[in-house]
């Protein structure tokens, strides 16, 4: 459903009505959802439903990182994101939690990544520390 009003949403906004309100009562019930504490099974079945059914979604990608188990769900995810610069703060979560400090770095300089990946990878160093 929130997908659903996610795309009507954006349609009221190629008509120029304002939409910010309901974009963030969207976004705000996503990130409910990510807070859930399913158990694996749940949490495992509702990650493939996202990969599998609505690949191309952002909202469902940062959803699907909320739930990413494994290393069969995280390469999973990682294919979806690797090229993708809309969604490089996801490809980079997933290199925190699994690359070497080169290949992040690889990754932050080889690429023109945003801010917020700059400011995340500066997070990941405090909490190595």
């Amino acid at each position: 459903m929130l997908i659903t009003a996610e795309e009507e949403i954006s349609a009221l906004d190629q008509y120029g009505v304002g939409v910010d309100a309901l974009l963030d009562d969207v976004t705000e019930r996503f990130d409910a959802i990510a807070k859930i504490p399913f158990d694996d099974a749940v949490r495992s079945v509702l990650f493939w439903h996202l990969v599998d059914t609505y690949p191309d979604e952002s909202r469902c990608r940062h959803l699907a990182l909320a739930l990413v188990g494994g290393e069969e769900e995280q390469v999973a995810l990682w294919e979806l994101v690797e090229e993708d610069s809309f969604d490089e703060d996801i490809a980079f979560e997933l290199m925190l939690k699994r690359a070497s400090l080169s290949e992040q770095e690889a990754f932050l300089f080889e690429r023109e990544t945003g801010y917020h990946v700059w400011k995340r990878a500066i997070e990941g160093c405090q909490d190595q520390e």
